[in-house]
């Protein structure tokens, strides 16, 4: 039996799809090990946490990556990342760190 999604009641329909390509972006960051990028404007903050912990499959293994937020207090902020999976990409992001650079300005 087949059912289709127009058939369904709203409660039982698949979650939406995010409107971020997680992959691409994974793949993005690897172009350029240790390099600091904004991957999201204005994003929950538990994003960062959901990457960090591994929840995300385009960011496994979840150490290859470090991720932050930065933004005014509050749920929101943009979603800073730098992949770090490489020799040497580690030394790279920490200096680069984009908190870090807001202190030196």
């Amino acid at each position: 039996m087949v059912e289709f999604l127009r058939d369904l009641p709203k409660t039982k329909q698949p979650p939406a799809r995010s409107k971020y390509d997680w992959e691409a972006i994974a793949r993005a960051l690897k172009r350029e090990p240790g390099e600091w990028a904004v991957v999201a404007r204005d994003v929950p903050r538990s994003h960062a946490a959901q990457i960090r912990a591994g929840a995300k499959r385009a960011f496994r293994p979840a150490e290859h990556y470090l991720c932050t937020t930065v933004g005014p207090a509050g749920p929101r902020a943009d979603l800073y990342m730098a992949y770090i999976g490489s020799p040497g990409a580690r030394l790279v992001a920490e200096k680069r760190h984009p908190r870090k650079r807001d202190e030196d300005e």
